[in-house]
Protein backbone atom coordinates (compact mmCIF):
# COMPACT_ATOMS: atom_id res chain seq x y z
CA UNK A 1 0.00 0.00 0.00
CA UNK A 2 1.41 3.36 -0.86
CA UNK A 3 0.84 6.33 0.98
CA UNK A 4 1.32 9.79 -0.15
CA UNK A 5 0.44 11.21 3.06
CA UNK A 6 1.18 9.68 5.71
CA UNK A 7 -1.52 9.58 8.09
CA UNK A 8 -4.33 9.52 5.04
CA UNK A 9 -4.92 6.73 2.19
CA UNK A 10 -8.08 7.40 0.17
CA UNK A 11 -7.04 4.02 -1.50
CA UNK A 12 -5.90 5.72 -4.84
CA UNK A 13 -8.75 7.70 -5.42
CA UNK A 14 -8.17 11.73 -6.06
CA UNK A 15 -11.42 12.04 -6.29
CA UNK A 16 -11.82 11.20 -2.63
CA UNK A 17 -8.93 12.53 -1.23
CA UNK A 18 -9.92 16.26 -2.96
CA UNK A 19 -13.70 15.83 -1.53
CA UNK A 20 -13.11 14.04 1.41
CA UNK A 21 -9.58 15.12 3.20
CA UNK A 22 -10.60 18.96 3.51
CA UNK A 23 -13.59 18.55 5.29
CA UNK A 24 -12.35 15.38 7.38
CA UNK A 25 -9.69 17.86 8.65
CA UNK A 26 -12.12 19.91 9.43
CA UNK A 27 -13.63 18.07 11.50
CA UNK A 28 -10.36 17.10 13.47
CA UNK A 29 -10.56 20.73 14.57
CA UNK A 30 -12.90 20.12 17.18
CA UNK A 31 -11.12 16.95 18.83
CA UNK A 32 -8.56 16.96 21.11
CA UNK A 33 -6.77 14.63 19.37
CA UNK A 34 -4.45 11.85 21.61
CA UNK A 35 -0.50 11.21 20.41
CA UNK A 36 -1.45 8.17 18.74
CA UNK A 37 -0.22 7.53 15.38
CA UNK A 38 -3.84 6.96 13.11
CA UNK A 39 -4.33 5.82 9.73
CA UNK A 40 -7.42 7.05 8.05
CA UNK A 41 -8.47 4.49 5.42
CA UNK A 42 -11.07 6.00 2.69
CA UNK A 43 -11.95 3.11 0.85
CA UNK A 44 -12.38 3.10 -3.17
CA UNK A 45 -13.67 -0.35 -3.68
CA UNK A 46 -16.36 -2.97 -2.02
CA UNK A 47 -14.17 -5.48 0.17
CA UNK A 48 -16.56 -8.48 0.42
CA UNK A 49 -14.68 -9.95 3.72
CA UNK A 50 -16.01 -7.19 5.93
CA UNK A 51 -19.23 -7.22 4.90
CA UNK A 52 -19.74 -10.89 6.18
CA UNK A 53 -21.86 -11.12 9.36
CA UNK A 54 -19.49 -11.23 12.58
CA UNK A 55 -17.38 -12.60 13.62
CA UNK A 56 -15.88 -12.60 10.21
CA UNK A 57 -17.07 -9.18 8.92
CA UNK A 58 -18.74 -6.56 10.02
CA UNK A 59 -22.25 -6.97 8.52
CA UNK A 60 -24.04 -5.57 5.22
CA UNK A 61 -24.80 -2.33 6.98
CA UNK A 62 -21.40 -1.09 8.32
CA UNK A 63 -20.41 2.33 7.69
CA UNK A 64 -16.90 2.35 8.81
CA UNK A 65 -14.88 1.36 12.19
CA UNK A 66 -12.27 2.07 14.73
CA UNK A 67 -9.48 -0.65 15.79
CA UNK A 68 -6.53 -0.21 17.73
CA UNK A 69 -3.36 -1.83 16.71
CA UNK A 70 -4.11 -4.66 19.40
CA UNK A 71 -7.44 -5.43 17.64
CA UNK A 72 -5.55 -5.86 14.36
CA UNK A 73 -6.66 -9.85 14.45
CA UNK A 74 -9.90 -9.05 13.75
CA UNK A 75 -9.44 -7.62 10.50
CA UNK A 76 -8.51 -9.04 6.72
CA UNK A 77 -5.06 -9.83 6.03
CA UNK A 78 -4.80 -6.55 3.44
CA UNK A 79 -6.09 -4.66 7.16
CA UNK A 80 -3.70 -5.86 9.21
CA UNK A 81 -0.78 -5.23 7.21
CA UNK A 82 -1.52 -1.32 6.84
CA UNK A 83 -0.77 -0.52 10.69
CA UNK A 84 3.33 -1.59 9.60
CA UNK A 85 5.61 -0.42 7.47
CA UNK A 86 6.78 -2.25 4.53
CA UNK A 87 8.97 -4.49 5.53
CA UNK A 88 11.34 -4.62 2.54
CA UNK A 89 12.38 -0.96 4.29
CA UNK A 90 14.33 -2.89 6.90
CA UNK A 91 17.53 -4.34 6.18
CA UNK A 92 18.14 -6.00 9.68
CA UNK A 93 16.11 -7.82 12.37
CA UNK A 94 13.75 -4.95 14.09
CA UNK A 95 11.79 -4.84 17.53
CA UNK A 96 7.92 -5.07 16.93
CA UNK A 97 7.64 -1.94 17.95
CA UNK A 98 10.14 -0.01 14.99
CA UNK A 99 8.02 -2.40 12.72
CA UNK A 100 4.62 -0.60 13.85
CA UNK A 101 3.82 2.60 11.41
CA UNK A 102 0.27 3.06 13.14
CA UNK A 103 -1.30 2.89 16.69
CA UNK A 104 -4.83 3.07 14.91
CA UNK A 105 -7.03 2.75 12.51
CA UNK A 106 -9.87 4.27 11.15
CA UNK A 107 -11.66 2.85 7.73
CA UNK A 108 -14.51 4.52 5.88
CA UNK A 109 -16.43 2.54 3.55
CA UNK A 110 -16.91 2.77 -0.22
CA UNK A 111 -20.42 3.81 0.11
CA UNK A 112 -19.65 5.68 3.06
CA UNK A 113 -17.24 7.75 1.11
CA UNK A 114 -19.57 8.62 -2.21
CA UNK A 115 -21.90 10.76 0.29
CA UNK A 116 -19.99 13.41 1.45
CA UNK A 117 -22.27 14.10 4.49
CA UNK A 118 -22.74 10.40 5.60
CA UNK A 119 -18.62 10.29 5.41
CA UNK A 120 -17.87 13.16 7.27
CA UNK A 121 -20.98 12.39 9.89
CA UNK A 122 -19.28 8.84 10.01
CA UNK A 123 -15.51 9.94 10.41
CA UNK A 124 -16.59 11.83 13.35
CA UNK A 125 -18.05 9.38 15.29
CA UNK A 126 -15.21 6.79 14.57
CA UNK A 127 -12.54 9.66 15.60
CA UNK A 128 -14.81 9.75 18.88
CA UNK A 129 -14.17 6.12 19.11
CA UNK A 130 -10.46 6.78 18.83
CA UNK A 131 -10.94 9.56 20.96
CA UNK A 132 -12.22 7.58 23.60
CA UNK A 133 -10.34 4.33 23.11
CA UNK A 134 -7.15 5.92 23.20
CA UNK A 135 -8.10 8.25 26.66
CA UNK A 136 -10.25 5.40 28.93
CA UNK A 137 -7.18 3.84 30.26
CA UNK A 138 -8.59 4.55 33.66
CA UNK A 139 -8.50 8.59 32.93
CA UNK A 140 -12.21 8.51 32.07
CA UNK A 141 -15.39 9.93 34.43
CA UNK A 142 -18.87 8.68 33.62
CA UNK A 143 -17.92 6.99 30.66
CA UNK A 144 -16.53 10.26 29.01
CA UNK A 145 -13.10 10.86 28.27
CA UNK A 146 -11.29 13.98 29.90
CA UNK A 147 -11.34 16.52 27.39
CA UNK A 148 -14.13 15.35 25.34
CA UNK A 149 -16.99 15.87 27.10
CA UNK A 150 -20.26 16.30 25.20
CA UNK A 151 -17.92 16.84 21.88
CA UNK A 152 -20.84 15.69 19.94
CA UNK A 153 -23.73 15.21 22.21
CA UNK A 154 -27.24 15.20 21.24
CA UNK A 155 -26.38 12.61 18.60
CA UNK A 156 -27.21 8.97 19.34
CA UNK A 157 -24.95 8.17 16.19
CA UNK A 158 -22.12 8.77 18.61
CA UNK A 159 -22.34 6.40 21.34
CA UNK A 160 -22.06 9.22 23.91
CA UNK A 161 -22.78 7.02 26.63
CA UNK A 162 -20.58 3.79 27.45
CA UNK A 163 -23.48 1.79 27.74
CA UNK A 164 -24.67 2.13 24.16
CA UNK A 165 -21.38 2.11 23.03
CA UNK A 166 -20.84 -1.92 24.44
CA UNK A 167 -24.03 -2.54 22.34
CA UNK A 168 -22.77 -1.77 19.20
CA UNK A 169 -22.08 -4.72 17.24
CA UNK A 170 -19.45 -3.35 15.27
CA UNK A 171 -17.94 -1.99 19.00
CA UNK A 172 -17.86 -5.44 20.45
CA UNK A 173 -16.42 -7.10 17.60
CA UNK A 174 -13.27 -4.56 17.33
CA UNK A 175 -13.39 -5.14 20.95
CA UNK A 176 -13.16 -8.89 21.01
CA UNK A 177 -16.58 -9.41 22.78
CA UNK A 178 -18.99 -11.02 20.50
Amino acid sequence: MERTDKGWYFDYSVTNENTLKPLCVEVEKHFTLPARRLLRYFAASDDFQLRQEPPVGFGTYYRGFHVPLSGRHSLPMHLQSVFFHPLEQFTEVVSFDVMVAFDNLIYIRDSTCSDVTGCVTNYAHELQHFVQQSSTDGRSRGGQPEGQMGVLSGCPIFHQLQSARSNCSICRKVQGKN
